[in-house]
């Protein structure tokens, strides 16, 4: 049994899935140029399928852990959309706005979809040895994948986790936490040190942050400084919990 058929068994899963199906009804009302990102997961998973089945996804211990773009950058910018009114009580329009800085929306564009990087083909092609998108439960549902999907522990360091100020000021107004919020166009993936991925992001332009560790040992550890804390089984995004209060009776 694969880790996509053991999803199907797996009750925080499929709690977010019924969040998933959910999020549909908000195309139509999505920011400009998110409508393509609120697919863009199972794009790639339908890809990543692919690969799987042709064995083209092998970590080990040893490799390092990175990731791409922001933790919880689609998020942020559908906060800032949705939820402006309410941002508004406590935090300055202009200030809401800069959700929308040009280096974070260029990322996030419709046209963008195109990129090669943004799909996990081109990864495997050059030296990453597994890779799932971190989209909707945003980072912290992505490593409970990492971990069923490929047996092994890992160790993260919370400090090298690339987010922005403002996500950590949205995400505090609402109590929710910036890992489990809706990421989007991004991804979190295992290779050596020197792979040559890691060159082609850097001559692309796009964000890529070293993040943690792959290990032998079954712990899978997120490390605040001194401290240490096991992962736990995936919440609902942050995000469509937000939604799903305004529908509640």
């Amino acid at each position: 049994m694969n880790y996509r058929e053991k999803q199907k068994k797996d009750p925080a899963e499929k709690k977010i899935r019924k969040l998933s199906a959910f999020r549909k009804r908000y195309p139509d009302t999505a920011a400009e140029g998110l409508v393509p990102e609120l697919f863009w997961e199972e794009q790639c998973d339908s890809c990543l399928e692919e690969l799987s089945e042709k064995g083209q996804l092998m970590p080990a211990p040893g490799q390092e852990l990175f990731m791409t773009g922001w933790v919880g950058a689609a998020g942020t910018l559908l906060l800032a959309d949705w939820k402006k009114e309410q941002l508004c009580t406590r935090f300055p329009a202009a200030f809401v706005h800069t959700a929308w800085d040009r280096e974070v929306f260029d990322n996030y564009r419709g046209n963008d979809s195109g990129n090669p990087y943004f799909q996990p083909a081109a990864f495997l092609a050059q030296g990453a040895s597994w890779i799932a998108p971190v989209g909707e439960g945003g980072l912290m549902k992505t490593l409970y994948r990492l971990g069923k999907e490929t047996g092994l522990g890992f160790r993260i360091n919370s400090r090298r986790v690339p987010i922005r100020q403002i996500t950590i000021e949205f995400t505090e107004f609402f109590r929710v936490h910036p890992w489990e919020l809706f990421t989007g166009r991004s991804f979190l993936f295992a290779a050596e040190h020197d792979a040559p991925i890691l060159r082609s992001l850097e001559q692309q332009g796009i964000l890529c942050s070293k993040v943690g560790v792959l290990t032998k040992e079954k712990q899978k550890l997120i490390c605040h400084g001194q401290e240490e804390s096991n992962i736990n089984r995936p919440e609902p995004d942050g995000l469509l919990t937000l939604l799903m209060e305004e529908i509640q009776p």
